[in-house]
């Protein structure tokens, strides 16, 4: 007995210790070091995060009225800053752009990529050269140019025959837009599309979605801000390794299959140099491997599976989300899509297609595109980023390997800088003469800023375009009939999504 009395003893002793140590920890924690911006206490260990509610970027936006542009917190046991305002987005992103462009831990995708990939890779020479190279080839292919139209039109058509397939009746949008999405990347990255009812291709975009579900959820939050939760027997985080690694697994196939066909070319067409230009993303990725730049970058094959993940979780869910927003939005204000279909009417007609050389003439669908990025704000927090070391912003001093938010929610629904924020109004991005206001567009931050800005930028703009102008120019969206009128409200998390809802897409010629 007396034996056993120790035993107790002694455990409770060590229970007490780690007890201690660990209130020491968070206690530690806790204190900030001098110089600091301001910003809400919060509690020992989860700091703010019991009063940030369902929509933090909300409640971030509040907070910044009181603290101001900079604002710091902590997020559980990590110190936070949060710019607020373009001014302070400018100033940290863009003029101070390589203090400010690392990436802090997140969690699930560094478990995946284990160094590798484009989006959460530290930043420096290598995340650099990859960027240059994807640029480069995204300019040789014409991205923003009309030989893009070649390009996309052939999964345009088939979207549309999809849709005329529903024969206008009531059908939720998501599914067909998120494979038409991904279908789109696929033909950027490989120069191919799939079968819509494809069973390996189906179960890709199933994995691709789980990914984006636990991503965007209150977990996917809480593991951006306490990345121990994925060291934790959480089964949702199994099953989200488990779907990457099976699209890093689909990627590789497609990857492996593509290099020996170039192997083969070579030794045919040995002045490789001397080829035509590049036929997609992964050719030009391709014609990399074995050699190196001038700061001794080199591409594996490993690294473009990794790459082309990042490409399909960013690219397919943005484009997707961004479309399904834009539906709602037209079905809810008739008077907005009657307006946008009567200039496209008028400059492109139905004759022929659009091209992506329509865009400068049609000043109302780009603003009609600008307002649904405002509303939406897909990203409301922007993606993290992590200060490279200790920089000074607005007289305060932000520690090395702090992680910083960018509050896109208050740059888009500052009622001091728009009108009427939670209105949906394309024509406050145009000037009296009808033309895009362009100074208003700088207000907006659908792509992020400075060295980590989004490199598909000009990909993403042009098939935005086209895509709206291919279904507009052929079907009118509208509530079924005696539905009650769909929710504009968001599906709160990492990234904003609408709630469900059904439209139906009528032929314009059956209007």
């Amino acid at each position: 007995m007396v034996q056993c009395s120790m035993v107790e003893e002694g455990a409770n002793f060590l229970l007490l210790c780690a007890i201690f140590a660990m209130s020491i920890y968070l206690l530690w924690q806790h204190f900030n070091p001098p110089g600091l911006p301001p910003g809400p206490a919060g509690f020992p260990g989860i700091g703010v995060l019991p009063s940030l509610g369902p929509t933090p970027y909300k409640t971030l936006m509040e907070l910044s009225k009181t603290y101001g542009d900079v604002m710091s917190l902590r997020l559980g046991p990590s110190l936070v800053v949060v710019l607020t305002g373009r001014r302070a987005m400018t100033e940290a992103l863009v003029k101070k752009a390589d203090v400010f462009s690392d990436r802090p831990p997140m969690g699930l995708l560094n478990l995946v990529h284990k160094g590798r990939g484009l989006m959460v890779a530290k930043y420096g020479p290598k995340v650099h050269g990859f960027r240059t190279l994807l640029l480069g080839t995204f300019r040789r292919l014409g991205v923003s140019t009309p030989r893009v139209d070649g390009l996309l039109r052939p999964e345009l058509a088939a979207l549309v025959a999809a849709m005329d397939q529903q024969a206008g009746q009531p059908t939720d949008p998501k599914a067909l837009l998120s494979v038409s999405a991904s279908n789109m990347i696929c033909t950027l990255a490989f120069g191919k599309r799939f079968d819509y009812d494809d069973v390996n291709f189906q179960k890709f975009l199933g994995k691709l979605h789980n990914i984006f579900e636990i991503s965007s959820s209150p977990l996917g939050f809480l593991i951006l801000h306490i990345p121990a939760i994925v060291n934790l027997p959480i089964s949702a985080i199994k099953d989200t390794i488990s779907d990457c690694n099976f699209m890093l697994d689909f990627l590789r196939a497609i990857v492996d299959e593509r290099w020996l066909a170039l192997e083969a070319r070579r030794r045919s067409e040995p002045n490789i140099s001397e080829w035509e230009e590049p036929s997609d993303l992964l050719d030009g990725y391709l014609r990399k491997i074995g050699g190196e730049d001038a700061v001794g970058m080199s591409v594996s094959k490993e690294d473009i599976a990794h790459h082309f993940l990042d490409l399909f979780t960013a690219g397919t869910e943005s484009v997707s989300h961004f479309l399904q927003w834009e539906l709602l939005y037209l079905t809810t204000h008739p008077e907005v899509q009657a307006k946008v279909r009567e200039e496209l009417d008028r400059v492109v007609g139905r004759a022929r297609l659009p091209s992506v050389s329509d865009r400068a003439n049609l000043p109302y669908m780009r603003a009609l595109i600008d307002e649904v990025h405002r509303m939406s704000s897909f990203s409301p927090l922007g993606i993290p980023r992590m200060t490279a070391h200790i920089v000074d912003i607005d007289g305060y001093i932000i520690p090395k390997e702090t992680m910083v938010l960018t509050s896109v929610w208050d740059l888009h629904k500052d009622p001091d800088k728009w009108q009427n924020p939670d209105s949906f109004d394309p024509s406050r991005f145009l000037l009296s003469n009808g033309q895009v206001n362009e100074s208003k567009l700088r207000q907006l931050q659908a792509f992020g800023l400075g060295h980590r800005s989004c490199v598909g930028r000009q990909f993403a703009e042009s098939s935005v375009f086209l895509y709206t102008a291919f279904l507009l120019q052929r079907f009118f969206f509208k509530s079924p009939e005696g539905a009650p009128p769909p929710s504009l409200a968001e599906d709160p998390g990492v990234f904003l999504t609408p709630k469900p809802f059904k439209v139906c897409a009528v032929r314009c010629n059956s209007e």
